[in-house]
């Protein structure tokens, strides 16, 4: 089931000719899985996902905006908290469990900018993560938990400004 999440992409792109360059990134994002309550119950699990990432970039056009198309890959790491609250007769039992991994990630997208100056430019994308399958998972005291990976594929849209130096 897709989950909304909220991030933050850091990127700077090296361009090897007019048309082909390369992209690193840092990627973050953090979103509530699961966010309920009810008068003696309650139970919120949030999850987040932050790595590097490398994709190679082709202009494909140049007017009257520049659209690029990208690929690539990234190594990302994974942690979950949940937290389950209790109340019956007048006590409150509070549980909180944690749960981390990494794993490897593709992404294929396309970008939009829009130049403002010559070295500024409004930055529209759209992408999506695949096959960005967490492994390697533990629990909070360190132990590993086995015959489990987690998918972390969905749509990313993103809306930014550029500074080109």
């Amino acid at each position: 089931m897709p989950h909304d999440a909220l991030g933050i992409n850091i990127a700077g792109t090296y361009w090897f000719t007019d048309t082909l360059g390369v992209e690193a990134n840092l990627d973050f994002a953090k979103g509530d899985v699961i966010n309920m309550s009810s008068e003696d119950f309650s139970i919120k699990a949030s999850s987040q996902l932050i790595g590097p990432s490398v994709a190679v970039k082709y202009l494909v056009l140049k007017s009257p905006v520049f659209v690029n198309v990208k690929a690539g890959a990234g190594y990302y790491f994974y942690n979950s908290t949940t937290k389950v609250t209790g109340t019956s007769e007048g006590t409150t039992v509070e549980t909180t469990s944690k749960m981390k991994g990494n794993g490897f990630g593709m992404l294929v997208g396309a970008e939009m900018l829009h130049p403002v100056t010559t070295s500024l430019a409004i930055k529209a994308n759209a992408g999506y993560k695949l096959f960005t399958n967490i492994k390697n998972l533990k629990d909070q005291d360190g132990n590993e938990i086995t015959d489990t990976a987690i998918s972390m594929n969905g749509l990313k849209l993103g809306f930014g400004v550029i500074y080109s130096f």
